[in-house]
């Protein structure tokens, strides 16, 4: 299985596959082993033992969970993208200051500081991934947009719609070559201003329909 090409993957074992991305999902989610589990549909202690084996194969990730974490419930905030400086302020984080700043809390309180403080981790793991692939996708468009002004192809080349990470268009069948590559090329361009270690690469189908 190590020896396999994504293509190949994608072919011929789309199941495992999919439970892979559920996986990284599911953790990025700020998820455990019973996330897993219930995503996928395999035993609980199936799900805490791929649980496990992923944070192995990611040493630092851990690591870098924890970091955010603590500093989102420090300052009330997750810093979306340090590319565009966007952020998402937790919106109870003054109730949150109120109860941890208690000398001492009932039951119901400290259950309700420590579900805040589990929100904030899950929202800190989760939205500078969401966050700035969205800024991505948008960059993108913009530049197939600018693409479309300067050769005059309003109406021809079609910008539909924008959904999660992909870029859905329409436009005639002989311009097929041309257009995928301006997309395709835009999309790359784009992840490089977020991801400048690892080159982030774009793959492009088409049909006459919506195929995703």
């Amino acid at each position: 299985m190590g020896n396999l090409s994504l293509a190949d993957i994608k072919k011929f074992h789309k199941n495992l596959r999919s439970i892979a991305k559920t996986v990284e999902f599911a953790t990025a989610y700020g998820g455990n082993g019973d996330t897993i589990s219930n995503k996928t549909g395999v035993s609980k202690e199936d799900g805490y033992r791929i649980y496990d084996q992923y944070m192995k194969a990611f040493p630092n990730l851990a690591k870098y969970f924890k970091q955010i974490g603590d500093q989102t419930i420090k300052q009330g905030y997750v810093i979306i993208s340090p590319i565009t400086g966007r952020k998402y302020y937790f919106p109870k984080y003054q109730q949150y200051l109120e109860l941890k700043n208690q000398d001492s809390l009932n039951t119901e309180d400290w259950k309700t500081m420590k579900q805040m403080e589990s929100a904030m981790q899950r929202l800190a793991q989760n939205y500078p991934i969401q966050g700035q692939s969205a800024e991505t996708i948008k960059i993108a468009a913009i530049l197939v947009f600018d693409y479309i002004v300067q050769n005059n192809y309003f109406g021809i080349f079609k910008l539909i719609d924008l959904v999660h990470d992909e870029i859905l268009s329409e436009f005639p069948e002989n311009k097929l070559d041309e257009f995928s590559k301006i997309i395709l090329n835009a999309m790359e361009k784009s992840g490089s201003f977020y991801c400048k270690t690892i080159p982030l690469k774009a793959a492009g189908d088409y049909g006459d329909y919506w195929i995703h």
